[in-house]
């Protein structure tokens, strides 16, 4: 049953569906985080998440994407 379930989540992966609930279930959209990447690190505001599952945020005039396996945010 665990494996069909995960299949079935799979499948959802490339929905709008999908997106939509990883929207509503996300933690730090609206608000100012901190992006710690190899480069650098800065303080940004978490805007949405768009449907390739990166986090937009804005980066003082500009947007940003981000994708987790590129950097960790902390709440400030």
């Amino acid at each position: 049953m665990f494996l069909n379930n995960l299949e079935n989540l799979l499948y959802m992966v490339d929905s709008p569906e999908f997106v939509n609930e990883i929207r509503e279930r996300s933690c730090v959209l609206g608000k100012f985080i901190k992006v710690i990447s190899a480069t650098e690190t800065y303080e940004a505001y978490a805007v949405d998440i768009d449907y390739e599952c990166r986090l937009v945020v804005k980066r003082g005039e500009r947007e940003v994407l981000l994708s987790s396996g590129e950097i960790s945010i902390r709440n400030l």
